[in-house]
């Protein structure tokens, strides 16, 4: 996924939280849930590609 506008804030189960800022990038392992927030005023655009077809679960929040 590659971050177009906004500020992002990205957890992966046991993983350090990544900040995304416009042109950065990150790679998503298959299967490993993870949370992202939006942390700026300006709304946060993603451009996201896969490379199999995809298998999202929306997981509930513990907190």
């Amino acid at each position: 996924m590659v971050l177009v506008a906004g500020k992002l804030q990205l957890t992966y189960d046991d993983q350090k939280m990544a900040v995304l800022k416009p042109g950065t990038y990150a790679y998503g392992p298959a299967k490993r849930p993870h949370k992202g927030y939006c942390a700026s005023v300006v709304p946060c655009v993603l451009f996201i590609a896969f490379e199999s077809p995809l298998d999202a679960v929306p997981v509930e929040s513990t907190k």
